[in-house]
């Protein structure tokens, strides 16, 4: 085996950067790992979408890179309607990426009241390529239909990964 030492390196090309074929991921590699968790009761209306306070930042170390960003907010979903429902949808940087809509009809629980509670974790993913190698800010927001009021559920964390993909 032998050894290389150098003080410096400097690209051949002007602009094509210099690559060490060890030290670049392979595509379909996992470059890195964000985690979030929010676990503070957070209200959301009915028809109008807010901050669910979960939210993490990335900085991809490739602008070819992909985020895949997992979400599973823990809630509770409050109506008088049975035919209630709620959506999420995840922003990059205050744009809307993806949204995600459900009737939750088939999973209320009837108390003997006037109302129904869900009340549970859902599962939201989404795959982005935002094309940046500066920072990305990941959000997601909520909203309740037909006379709902969400809540974010303080008694349970919910968590956002970020995953950055080699390509």
């Amino acid at each position: 085996m032998s050894t290389l030492y150098v003080d410096t390196i400097t690209e051949k090309t002007l602009g094509n950067g210099v690559q060490i074929a060890d030290l670049v991921p392979a595509a379909g590699s996992v470059v890195q790992v964000v985690f979030n968790q929010y676990n503070t009761q957070t209200t959301m209306p009915n028809g109008v979408f807010t901050n669910s306070g979960l939210s993490a930042s990335i900085t991809p170390q490739s602008s070819t890179s992909k985020i895949l960003i997992l979400v599973r907010p823990h809630l509770r979903l409050f109506s008088s309607n049975s035919d209630s429902g709620l959506g999420f949808r995840i922003l990059r940087n205050n744009t809307d990426i993806v949204f995600v809509s459900t009737t939750a009809f088939d999973t209320y629980a009837y108390d003997g009241g006037a109302h129904a509670e869900f009340r549970g974790g859902l599962f939201v993913q989404a795959f982005d390529a935002p094309a940046t190698t500066a920072s990305t800010s990941y959000t997601l927001q909520g909203i309740a239909y037909a006379g709902s009021v969400m809540m974010q559920n303080s008694g349970n964390h919910s968590q956002i990964t970020l995953m950055e993909i080699a390509q």
